[in-house]
């Protein structure tokens, strides 16, 4: 890594090895990677929130406790130098790092593997986020699917007459349809008031104060 940064990556170092990692500190510093040692857990959990990447001992997880685990969600590069580690590690922490040193790094070693780390880190982040993009999507079209459903066998609509009923008291409310079927699947499940048409068309009106013309 021969090019420095433009802005600076904090990197924190926790571990009993820290020192092979350290004494680059002075090239690594000439190529934008701000170096941070920590030998205590509950120091270096503190101090996630302002680092960019982390470089953690793999003898060292075991003193992060479930909760700490649980609530890590910074970038993190493992190291082990005396064993054959990453293979067999029963470890399931370890596989949510974004790399590895086997071996006593060099300069160009640690810059490789934060900017491949990091990089890594943000391909996991958008491909989560679409996972929960596709999950809420398709709880949304459940609800609005049960929620036509119920308007379709209390009012004697067809199933695209009772989908744009909904639309219709969505754009009256200037809300989403997903909000007015989860209201009307709420109101089945706790309540049931509603057993036919009028029942329907009175709790509506009084949801979203609009005129409900089966004719228009």
């Amino acid at each position: 890594m021969n090019t420095k940064r433009y802005s600076p990556l904090t990197v924190s170092i926790y571990g009993d090895h820290s020192d092979d990692f350290v004494c680059h500190q002075s090239v690594l510093n000439e190529q934008g990677y701000k170096i941070q040692a920590y030998d205590d857990c509950k120091e270096f959990l503190s101090k996630s929130s302002s680092t960019d990447i982390s470089i953690i001992s793999l003898s060292l997880l075991e003193n992060f406790d479930a909760d700490s685990v649980a609530g890590y969600s910074e970038p993190f590069i493992v190291y082990d130098f005396s064993t054959d580690f990453p293979f067999n590690n029963a470890n399931p922490f370890v596989y949510e790092a974004v790399g590895y040193f086997i071996e006593k790094p060099s300069p160009r070693d640690i810059g490789l593997k934060v900017e491949v780390g990091l990089l890594l880190h943000q391909e996991r982040r958008r491909v989560s986020q679409r996972l929960l993009d596709l999950n809420q999507k398709f709880g949304t079209n459940r609800d609005i699917g049960i929620a036509t459903g119920i308007v379709f066998s209390l009012s004697g609509l067809s199933v695209q007459e009772s989908y744009d009923l909904l639309r219709k008291m969505a754009r009256n409310k200037r809300c989403r349809v997903s909000d007015i079927a989860k209201a009307l699947i709420s109101n089945q499940a706790t309540q049931a008031k509603l057993h036919d048409f009028e029942s329907l068309t009175h709790w509506l009106s009084d949801l979203v104060l609009i005129n409900l013309d089966r004719d228009n």
